[in-house]
Formats: structure tokens, C-alpha cells, sequence
């Protein structure tokens, strides 16, 4: 399933690549000066090339494990192949498209973002030796609220600097991140007092490293913010990979 998800990244970052040259022809003017010249495009190539390197990193690291935590975190880094919206929404702009298609790619967006912040929580859990029989409940589970919140929240005239429609009720969309990703903390808090094992303090601040680079490389398009974001994602990535590692010596 993880050699599966790299294909598709990968398969998705070659198209997206190759995007700008079937709308315009290779007429590099324009492909410059509607494409290269925009902060999305670029921010969503990166973001989906990251996710497929670290699965691929991760997949690699892990080979000799089914650990349900690597799982559900190599979930979360799936996730970013909905980062590719932004390039869609690029090319719809371009022809006029119907404000309903947008909106459809803003909602996957945010279906992503929903998935991703979930997956990682879930994650936490099984780090707790949380006993779960059946491995697709949870996968079902988020998959379906994902898909009720992302495809029933409100989405306002207003548009985000990512692109995206403003949801409804934005600040409480936040802050409902917010709580997901401390309780997330909690959870590896709680484990390192419980097994009195500092690497789970590690991983904590690994996830701490992690939601911050999410938050600030889908919100933001400054260069400043998304740099920020892109270091503490692949920082707090490495970081969840090694003390995880430690916890269980997979060689």
C-alpha cells in the first residue's frame, strides 16, 4: 500500500510538472508569467514532492515493521497529494471555469487537511497500545468524516491566500484544528509520564514541529512563512521517524 501511495505521488508530481505545458502550449512566456511566477504552484509542487520523498524515506526506514503509528503517520504524508488543488484551481482560473468547480477543490483541500490532522491523531493513539481488532474501522472512520465535514462546511465568498474559499466560521475551523493537534501532544505527554520513556517527549515535540509546518505551509504563501513551515515539517518529520525507531529498535 505505501509503494502504491509513492507511485501516485509520484505519478501526480510528473503531471503537475507537465501541467503548465498542455495549457499553454510550451509558450514558456506565459508558462513564466502565470505559473512560475505564482507562489501556489511552486508551494504545491514542493508540498507533494515532500510527501512522496518522506513516504518513500519512511517506507524505507520502517521496511521491517507494521507499526500501526509509521501507518497512520505515512497516511498523514499521503495527504499531500490534495495539495495539488492549488495547481487545479490555477489552470480553472485560467479558463473561466464554473465557481463550482473551485469550490469542489477548495473542499478536497480542506479534505486533505482534515484526513491529515486526524490521521495523526490517530496515530498518537496506537502509540498508547490502544488494543483496535480491525485496522480499517479507524481508516473508515476518518475517511467518512473527512468527507462529511470537508463536503458540509460552509464556504464564503472570501478567498484564502492559498487559493482556497474561506470556510464558514473560520476561526472556530481553527481552533477545532488546534484542540485535534494538542490533543495529539497530549497523547505523547501522557506516554512519556506513563512508559517514563523520553523519546516520547521527542515525538511530542516532533508533532509540535509537524502541526505548525502544516498550518503555516497551507495558510500562508509569504516566503518567509512557507520556508518556516517546509523546515519544521521535514525537521519534525525526521525527528518522528528516529525517536520512533528508538522506541521499538526496528533494524
Amino acid at each position: 500500500m505505501a509503494l502504491a501511495m509513492i507511485f501516485l505521488l509520484l505519478l501526480l508530481l510528473t503531471a503537475l510538472i507537465a501541467m503548465p505545458f498542455a495549457v499553454f502550449s510550451s509558450n514558456w512566456e506565459e508558462i513564466t508569467a502565470y505559473f512560475y511566477s505564482s507562489n501556489n504552484y511552486l508551494y504545491s509542487l514542493i508540498l507533494v514532492f515532500y510527501g512522496a520523498t518522506s513516504l518513500f524515506l519512511v517506507r524505507m526506514y520502517f521496511y521491517k515493521t507494521n507499526s500501526l503509528e509509521i501507518f497512520f503517520f505515512m497516511l498523514f504524508l499521503s495527504t499531500m497529494f490534495f495539495e495539488s488543488a492549488r495547481i487545479f484551481i490555477l489552470v480553472l482560473e485560467r479558463f473561466d471555469a464554473p465557481r463550482t468547480f473551485l469550490m469542489f477543490f477548495s473542499r478536497t483541500a480542506f479534505f486533505g487537511k482534515i484526513f491529515g490532522t486526524t490521521s495523526l491523531f490517530i496515530s498518537a493513539l496506537f502509540s498508547s497500545d490502544i488494543e483496535i481488532k480491525k485496522l480499517d474501522t479507524p481508516i473508515i472512520v476518518i475517511i467518512i468524516l473527512s468527507f462529511l465535514l470537508s463536503s458540509s462546511m460552509p464556504l464564503s465568498d472570501n478567498i484564502l491566500q492559498n487559493s482556497y474559499f474561506r470556510p464558514g466560521f473560520f476561526i472556530n475551523f481553527i481552533l477545532a484544528f488546534i484542540f485535534i493537534d494538542f490533543l495529539t501532544l497530549l497523547v505523547f505527554i501522557i506516554n512519556y509520564f506513563q512508559k517514563k520513556n523520553l523519546e516520547y517527549l521527542y515525538l511530542a515535540v516532533s508533532i509540535l514541529f509537524i502541526v505548525t509546518g502544516r498550518e503555516l505551509s497551507f495558510y500562508f504563501v509569504s516566503y518567509q512563512a512557507f520556508m518556516a513551515g517546509l523546515i519544521l515539517l521535514v525537521s519534525g518529520t525526521a525527528l518522528f521517524s528516529i525517536k520512533l525507531h528508538g522506541i521499538y529498535k526496528w533494524y
